[in-house]
């Protein structure tokens, strides 16, 4: 099914207008009580552009995770199933996530690939999963680049790619290379508003608000939560908290692009009630599967989950990106396979890809991401686009 306000089901709308006031939105993050405010005033702009761009005009204020599990159920009784086996990825687990707990009976083999928990406020949690401020645009772009590529476009781009599965490292730093030597197109887009930026690409800002309790954040909240993302950027081995200034320091540049933050911020002017955060506790047997390091649902949340689904089994692949299920030469995959099919539940196992832990087991620390293996034994891309990818300044 295509989900509320997405595809063909009355999906959501914008004016050039309101897409333009998301740039703003998603420039470099508020650093102060005034930026704070014009940002909160572009999400509100942007969020009555959408309600009345879309159809029917209000349907923006009726997309969360609780309509879409109503939804679910409707399409279970129009088939005639007595239960659902159900593969849910990224976000799709915490609408599947709702649905078990709205219908537990009507449960068959569910399977949540990337998991994102309920009852846990994300802006308290953002340090567990920042994207790397990167050098490569420290003046905003290089010569050259500035007039026809925004620093937008690259952050918005590279924070894409290392979420992405199989991320082609090799590409994207000689990407990063010939722009600092003065060609950007492999960025594309030019103007105010980036070309990678529309109704699409912006429309799950909108799917999510209804789900977080953003809209009574305040400066005060906001700087709390970057810093405390920013501090794990930080070289420092205590870890420390950082004042504004440390933040300041250690992302110079402006240019750290968690979607998180970006949803937080998209969210701000909210205007339709929220439900509290709540966690969703099941006794329902659900396969839960992580990546060591992803970048888009970091790997804590699957803990999250797997401490309200007491019946679980959990499923960590030794390796990065978001989500596994298309990854198919991978032990996860097979175990996903092999349980949406069979309804049996994995053994204990662990080994080099893979590692399962079942109902009770204590999970082993997360790995030292410099210290694993890396390269094409590892499952990294190669795109043979080495020459010269090293040689960043």
């Amino acid at each position: 099914m295509d989900s509320r306000g997405t595809w063909d089901s009355n999906p959501l709308n914008a004016s050039d207008a309101g897409v333009a006031a998301v740039s703003n939105i998603l420039q470099s993050f508020p650093r102060n009580q005034s930026t704070f405010d014009a940002v909160k005033a572009s999400s509100a702009a942007f969020i009555k552009d959408i309600e009345l761009w879309s159809t029917p005009p209000g349907i923006v204020q009726y997309i969360s995770a609780r309509e879409v599990a109503h939804d679910y159920e409707q399409i279970r009784i129009a088939l005639g199933y007595e239960k659902v086996n159900f593969l849910a990825l990224s976000y799709g687990t915490y609408r599947a996530n709702q649905y078990a707990a709205y219908y537990p009976q009507r449960v068959g083999n569910f399977v949540f690939d990337a998991v994102i928990p309920h009852g846990i406020a994300y802006k308290k949690v953002l340090e567990s999963a920042p994207i790397p401020a990167l050098n490569c645009v420290a003046e905003g772009g290089s010569p050259g680049c500035a007039t026809t590529v925004t620093a937008l476009n690259i952050q918005l781009a590279v924070s894409n790619d290392l979420e992405s599965q199989g991320v082609d490292f090799p590409t994207l730093f000689q990407s990063l290379n010939t722009s600092l030597h003065g060609d950007a197109s492999a960025f594309g887009g030019s103007g105010a508003v980036p070309s990678n930026l529309n109704i699409f690409t912006i429309g799950t800002i909108l799917l999510e608000c209804g789900d977080n309790n953003y809209q009574d954040t305040t400066f005060a909240e906001w700087e709390k939560s970057l810093n405390a993302g920013l501090t794990v950027l930080a070289p420092s081995p205590t870890r420390s908290p950082m004042v504004a200034s440390d933040a300041q320091q250690h992302d110079p540049n402006q240019i750290a692009q968690p979607p998180t933050w970006q949803l937080q911020l998209g969210c701000l002017a909210w205007p339709f009630p929220t439900p509290p955060y709540a966690p969703l506790i099941t006794e329902v047997p659900m396969l839960l599967v992580t990546s060591d390091f992803d970048g888009g649902a970091p790997t804590e949340w699957a803990e999250a989950s797997r401490a309200q689904a007491h019946n679980s089994v959990l499923v960590v692949r030794h390796g990065d990106s978001h989500t596994s299920f298309s990854l198919s030469d991978q032990p996860s995959t097979i175990i996903m396979k092999e349980f949406l099919v069979t309804g049996r539940m994995p053994t204990a196992m662990n080994n080099s890809q893979v590692t399962v832990y079942t109902p009770g087991m204590i999970r082993a620390p997360i790995p030292d991401p410099y210290s694993v293996l890396t390269g094409e034994v590892a499952g990294d891309v190669n795109s043979g686009n080495l020459t010269n990818a090293a040689i960043l300044p």
